[in-house]
């Protein structure tokens, strides 16, 4: 019998992969379900390599196989690190254990403090998830000399004030670490007899975890005791002492500097020996409460997040701010959401910090810069960025953090080179062991676990694993591994069809949820849960997965633009990887148009009237699998009738005031809220609130120590009198804001620039008529009346300004009609020498308020069933129609008349069905602006006619897809439950079945396995996703006595049905090449796979 999984047709859009291949130049973009088209070279470089861009002109990977990007920069990384480091000539060892970093260009060694506890940390966390990934065990031999190395040459002694712990830093080209006298000499670092005590629960963590792969106990051992001095050290701390100090003499314990926000090492520390119940269970629980509580009562509110870079001066204050502690706080969350009831809360706000205080938007990613003391965009950072948007994606479904995170990997991987040498960043341009290893490899692993479409196609990967995995072989027909834990979950990037699943050898059942042991499989993602043994084994028989086609809208781009009436061509380009494309689907706001079933793929859509569209396309297999839509938001209009009204604006700037707001003023439903927000000090930001809206932040830009700018919207959902508050986040000094309200309008172009010299940001406009806002901050500025918009845009009204001293003015402001779509010189004219920031939006008009979100279709439900028709109930949260495609399959193919009532509770009647069968549906929703929601698949079944008298057997439609191969029977437990005459067994035959031919029959049991055989009978008029009734010879069957339902499929095709997963068994025919069910029974495998939907009964 053939354990496998039958091609998925439910695909979940927000996790599909489109797939594709290089083929030449230009690249085709794979599994990435914004986009699938041409990349092209856009003439900037980045660390060597030309930079990679899509039709949208955001960067995609420098890597020619898309699907292979990460996969590729960390397996260079890796290659670097175990065969082509160079020997320190210091020590004859490997430059890790002695430099902090090299010359990327010439190898040599940099001289600078190194830093192995915070290092080795990273490395070997990087090293476990890589292990796991690949099977390769040299980079857990790599690991575990890093851990000895500390263990035997980096720790504190016994009697010192903290005691077996490890020093952070030490001298370069030593391989002892006592702290570096660096420090000593300059102010900058630890210095000699100093550690770092967050670096003591980051080795901690990393100790406990590599005990757990190896089971060596001195790296429990160790890790029990940085657990006892962090406990016997814990203090409450304040806004300006942390739980424990940054710095600290280990012998004396005089601390050097009191502040570390980086708490969540030693948290994660004192969880996993508290899980374990290793050590002072109970000590650890009460420095963990301790140091949880002042996280969430400081950092957590006033974003003070400073502390953690060894090399750096001691600091008095709390304003040398990082990403890395809040970064690693939120992935901490999203890992660990049961330890805080407002997770996402946090994780978001913690997001939108480092965005406003250190992000950089470059070819449309974030890029992430170091802290406020190195400004510099850097690779670690930015995939670490890119990894907790991908964790959020992967527990809220929330599209746009994917799109970050893709972004910002891509950005990344530009950082390492085809060589294996990974840089910190193109502006620094070291190759620091941390920042282009350690604290690189780590985040791209989790960010293809958290989206397995980003791993390579055809290659099978464990991603994730709720345990430590201890040990793992791949080989081409299967998988064995072992994890540490009895219990977990895994995820696993499948190439082909898995056959089985075993813990400990005993059969795990294939489910299609996990609330319970088995496995489930989605497209090609195998998820594993075992609740007792962890010892797993997968088998696969070799056959691909079937893979979505692609494809790419050519026509028309996004925020194309016509005149009433207005015509569109549709063009799209489609392809599949192991198959062919079927046919193409266009349609405008989700209403099937047209269908072109060969290429050319083209369709001209005519007459539309004023409005906005959302025209898109969708490429359907050979298999009927489907790529996501491929859309673009066009608009219809009449030009007289599309300029932006004049807006109603506030202004607000001071000095002093922390917090500032305008005064009230009255919105009206639709219109588009626009916010400047401007800063004198780059170190501080401003946050806007108001309104109860979603605010999204179009731009940000800085230049360290001399002004921050940025750029807010916000739609307004309801006719309002409101007001809006700016917010100074951190420092002092004077910041400024305005705010616009326009009607009938939507963001266009966007940019930013910073620089020295006279402040000129080059604008292109995209649309007649549009109005642009500006915000900008510039240093050395002249003020008064000599102070001159430099624009060709037309006169700006100038909507604040603040002069400070003469250094420093503020200003934003917005141009009504910048006439024809082109591109404009905005700024302001000033001296030369001018530190400027200035970032600008462009606001089209269009011919009404534009909602382009699909309503959320929710609560969905079916009502009463019958056995001709059911009631289908759900709830959208905004005015839609109604509508529901059903069929017995994925392909749906039927459709209620549309209700094209507006409403939120929706019920919907599916008629004219048979009885007993199972049916597909999914709903459709369009609200008034055409914006159409579409629900996942959903199921019911109709109840089997009751004419029949139901004797023994399974009524129910199991969720479990299986078959056998051709020829081959088997024979399933029941009893019989009422003594009668059987005369008809029906079989519920699966959606995917191809079989021409089904013989079902019953035998009698023998001590529990198939006796002799009863009866038997077939049937060659098949109905797939349906019961089918087989006649038989009549029968008796006596009540309570145990039988067997057998099934065969023969002459062609394939036999596919429903079983389940308890409570009886099924057994396979030794005899593979049978035309008819054998009198006597040859048992082969044995399965758990029962109960078969099948039942015996009177008649048909």
């Amino acid at each position: 019998m053939i354990r496998r999984l039958i091609k998925n047709f439910f695909v979940d859009i927000l996790h599909c992969v489109l797939v594709a291949i290089a083929v030449g130049s230009p690249l085709l973009l794979i599994a990435h379900p914004w986009t699938a088209t041409a990349a092209t070279a856009n003439g900037s470089t980045l660390n060597t390599h030309a930079v990679m861009v899509d039709d949208t002109d955001k960067i995609v990977s420098w890597v020619s196989n898309q699907d292979r990007a990460y996969d590729t920069v960390v397996s260079l990384a890796w290659d670097y690190l175990l065969n082509k480091v160079p020997n320190d000539p210091s020590t004859g060892q490997p430059a890790y254990f002695s430099q902090s970093y090299l010359n990327p260009d010439t190898q040599q060694m940099a001289g600078w403090p190194n830093n192995p506890a915070g290092m080795f940390s990273m490395l070997i966390e990087s090293a476990m998830s890589y292990y796991q990934y690949s099977g390769n065990y040299a980079v857990i031999t790599l690991a575990q000399r890093l851990a000895d190395q500390e263990l035997t040459s980096g720790m504190t002694l016994s009697n010192d004030n903290w005691p077996n712990v490890q020093y952070a830093s030490g001298d370069a080209g030593s391989l002892t670490y006592h702290g570096a006298s660096y420090g000593d000499s300059t102010g900058v670092g630890d210095g000699v007899g100093i550690i770092e005590p967050d670096k003591v629960g980051e080795f901690g963590i990393a100790l406990i975890k590599l005990y757990e792969q190896t089971g060596k106990t001195a790296y429990r051992d160790a890790a029990i005791k940085d657990a006892d001095a962090l406990a016997n050290h814990v203090r409450a701390g304040s806004s300006s002492q942390s739980p424990w100090p940054f710095r600290v003499n280990a012998q004396t314990g005089a601390i050097r500097e009191q502040y570390s926000a980086h708490v969540i090492s030693p948290i994660e520390l004192f969880d996993e020996l508290i899980r374990l119940n290793l050590g002072n269970v109970a000590n650890y629980q009460r420095a963990r409460t301790t140091a949880w509580n002042w996280m969430m009562t400081y950092p957590m509110i006033n974003n003070a997040w400073s502390g953690y870079f060894e090399d750096v001066s001691v600091q008095g204050d709390t304003s040398n701010t990082n990403q890395l502690n809040a970064m690693m706080t939120a992935r901490y969350l999203l890992r660990n959401p049961q330890t805080d009831p407002n997770w996402e809360t946090h994780v978001r706000g913690l997001i939108s910090w480092v965005e406003s205080t250190f992000g950089v938007s470059q070819f449309g990613a974030f890029t992430i810069e170091e802290q406020q003391i190195f400004m510099f965009a850097m690779g670690s950072h930015t995939s670490r960025y890119a990894e907790v948007n991908a964790l959020l994606y992967e527990k809220t479904g929330d599209v746009s953090a994917k799109e970050k995170a893709y972004r910002s990997f891509n950005w990344a991987t530009y950082m390492a080179r085809s060589t294996g040498v990974v840089i910190d960043g193109p502006s620094v341009n070291n190759q620091w062991f941390t920042d282009g290893y350690g604290d690189y490899i780590r985040h791209f692993m989790i960010g293809m676990g958290a989206s397995p479409d980003w791993t390579p196609i055809g290659q099978t990967h464990l991603l994730e694993s709720s345990s430590v995995v201890s040990n793992i072989t791949y080989t081409s027909s299967q998988i064995t591994y072992t994890t540490f834990d009895p219990s977990g979950i895994e995820e696993i990037e499948v190439a082909s069809v898995p056959i089985g699943v075993t813990a400990n050898g005993a059969p795990l059942p294939k489910r299609s949820d996990l609330a319970g042991q088995g496995w489930t499989i989605t497209q090609n993602v195998l998820r594993i849960r075992h609740d007792s043994s962890g010892i797993i084994m997968i088998e696969f028989n070799g056959v691909p997965i079937n893979q979505n086609p692609s494809i790419t809208l050519i026509s028309p781009l996004n925020n194309a633009t016509a005149t009433s009436p207005g015509s569109f061509l549709l063009q799209a380009t489609a392809s599949d990887p192991d198959g062919t494309v079927n046919r193409v689907e266009f349609y405008s706001n989700g209403f099937l148009v047209a269908t072109v079933a060969s290429p050319p793929y083209i369709y001209t859509l005519s007459s539309l009237a004023e409005g906005t569209y959302s025209l898109s396309a969708r490429a359907f297999d050979n298999l009927n699998a489907y790529s996501i839509l491929a859309t673009a938001l066009v608009t219809v209009s009449n030009p007289s009738s599309t300029s932006t009204s004049p807006p109603v604006y506030e202004t607000v700037w001071n000095t002093t005031t922390p917090s500032k707001s305008t005064s009230s003023f009255n919105v009206q439903a639709g219109d588009l809220l626009v916010a400047t927000a401007m800063t004198e000090d780059s170190s501080v930001s401003v946050s806007i609130s108001g309104g109860a809206l979603n605010w999204i932040q179009q731009q940000v830009v800085s230049v360290p120590s001399y002004g921050w700018v940025s750029i807010w919207t916000a739609a307004v959902d309801a006719n309002k009198t409101m007001s809006i508050t700016f917010t100074r986040e951190g420092g002092t000094g004077n910041y400024g804001g305005n705010i616009f309200a326009f009607r009938n309008a939507i963001i266009g172009a966007s940019s930013n620039t910073n620089g020295f010299g006279s402040s000129t940001l080059n604008f292109t406009t995209t649309q007649t008529n549009s109005a642009i806002v500006v915000a900008n901050v510039d240093w050395n500025a002249v003020s008064g009346s000599s102070r001159v918009w430099r624009t060709n845009a037309g006169a700006f009204t100038e909507k604040s300004y603040a002069n400070v001293s003469g250094a420093y003015s503020i200003y934003g402001g917005f141009h009504q009609n910048a006439g024809a779509s082109g591109t404009y010189a905005v700024g302001l004219s000033a001296p030369d020498g001018e530190k400027y920031s200035i970032a600008a939006v462009e606001v089209k008009g269009t011919a009404s308020a534009v909602n382009t979100a699909p309503p959320i279709i929710s609560g969905v439900t079916t009502g009463s069933i019958n056995q001709n028709g059911a009631s289908i109930i759900w709830t959208t949260n905004a005015p839609a129609t109604s509508r529901v495609e059903y069929g017995l399959s994925t392909n749906y193919s039927n459709t209620t008349a549309v209700n094209s009532s507006l409403d939120t509770t929706h019920t919907q009647v599916v008629a004219g069905l048979s009885a007993g069968t199972l049916y597909h549906f999914r709903i459709h929703s369009i609200d008034a602006a055409g914006n159409e929601g579409i629900s996942s698949d959903f199921t019911f079944a109709t109840p089997m006619q009751s004419d029949t008298k139901f004797l023994f057997g399974d009524q129910e439609i199991e969720s479990q897809v299986d078959y056998n191969a051709l020829g081959s029977a088997e024979a399933f437990q029941t009893t019989a439950i009422s003594s009668g005459t059987v005369r008809a067994i029906s079989v519920y035959v699966d959606g995917s079945s191809t079989a021409r031919t089904l013989i079902a029959g019953i035998y009698a049991d023998s001590a529990g396995h198939p006796g002799p055989l009863i009866t038997q009978g077939s049937s060659a008029a098949l109905t797939a996703s349906a019961w089918n009734a087989v006649t038989i010879p009549g029968a008796s069957v006596t009540e309570g006595q145990p039988y067997w339902i057998a099934v065969l499929g023969i002459n062609s095709g394939q036999l596919s049905f429903r079983d389940g997963s308890g409570g009886c068994k099924s057994e396979v025919s030794a005899q593979s090449d049978l035309t008819a069910l054998p009198l006597s029974w040859m048992t082969g495998a044995i399965y758990p796979s029962c109960p078969l939907s099948a039942y015996g009964s009177i008649g048909p």
